[in-house]
């Protein structure tokens, strides 16, 4: 049978050329979601530059197993990498946490939501969140060990590179008289987190890179 070429058919072979990848990726591998989780070794609050919020999420559960509080925290995840040609990887994290220590500050006020771990292994109620962390990044090379989010960020080694990264998170727990209403008031916490490092024209600076950057504190309830 002869094969006919026509316009239509070009059209599709140059979209299949572009679309398709030519080697540039292997096949994807899963890792288990604790290499990212059990390299997590320290974790920093998400702030609001232009509120002075900033809420802390124990989103590996650093803080809970460290200072035995006792919670209820879990995760699941996945971690999905991909050989390059370089000879290093592109890793995908997608993490889910649910009832992490939390705590958060309101700009020009302080301390205003949550318990400390003091409070807390005194009996006090704790501030629990659910959060979602995504995040994909190049790491040195397929396997190799995954990074703690902190120094991947502030202090890649060389041929590590940060893509995206991404982290929601509502909590619900105690305010705090700081905010103007009696301690123990019902509240919620909620932050939404986006940060681009892979795209053309953002400066290198962490608020250039960070678009979308939100905290919200609010008593709920009667």
């Amino acid at each position: 049978m002869a094969i006919r070429f026509n316009r239509n058919t070009w059209v599709i072979a140059a979209f299949l050329a572009v679309a398709l990848p030519t080697g540039a990726y292997a096949q994807a591998v899963q890792r288990p979601i604790q290499d990212f989780v059990g390299a997590q070794i320290t974790t920093t609050p998400w702030t609001e530059p232009a509120t002075g919020n900033s809420i802390f999420v124990d989103y590996a559960n650093r803080v809970n197993s460290t200072a035995n509080l006792g919670l209820p925290t879990a995760f699941k995840g996945k971690v999905t990498e991909q050989a390059m040609a370089d000879g290093r990887a592109r890793v995908h994290v997608v993490l889910h946490t649910t009832d992490a220590y939390t705590t958060a500050n309101q700009g020009g006020v302080g301390f205003v939501f949550g318990s400390s771990t003091g409070e807390i292994v005194g009996g006090a109620e704790p501030a629990l969140a659910n959060s979602t962390l995504t995040v994909e990044f190049i790491n040195t090379a397929p396997g190799a060990p995954l990074p703690n989010l902190q120094n991947l960020i502030f202090f890649p080694v060389a041929g590590q590179e940060v893509l995206k990264i991404s982290f929601e998170a509502t909590a619900k727990g105690p305010l705090r008289a700081l905010f103007g209403v009696p301690a123990g008031t019902p509240g919620m916490a909620h932050t939404t987190q986006r940060g681009l490092y892979s795209v053309p024209g953002e400066g290198t600076g962490l608020a250039d890179n960070f678009p979308a950057e939100k905290i919200t504190i609010k008593k709920i309830g009667k």
